[in-house]
């Protein structure tokens, strides 16, 4: 699996405090290994899921993981609240 920043960089920066996205990227053949860490990952409190089908000549999928966030947003009818967690 490849990773988009190297250990001794992300070491670098967290020491620095600094907010960092790690990611990395994979292709499946079926949705069964998506599906199994979908509902592993939902288990947990605040944790969250972003996905997305993208439609045109290439085809393709994304799929965002968070948990713990800093802040949560919550939308009811008309309103919106801020929570922070």
């Amino acid at each position: 699996m490849i990773i988009n920043r190297s250990f001794k960089d992300f070491k670098f920066r967290h020491r620095s405090k600094k907010n960092q996205i790690i990611y990395t990227s994979k292709k499946v053949k079926n949705d069964e290994e998506v599906l199994n860490l979908i509902n592993n990952f939902l288990e947990e409190k605040n944790s969250f899921i972003f996905e997305s089908v993208e439609k045109g000549k290439i085809k393709g999928r994304y799929t965002i993981f968070g948990k713990n966030p800093d802040k949560i947003w919550e939308f009811n009818n008309q309103s919106s609240y801020l929570i922070k967690n």
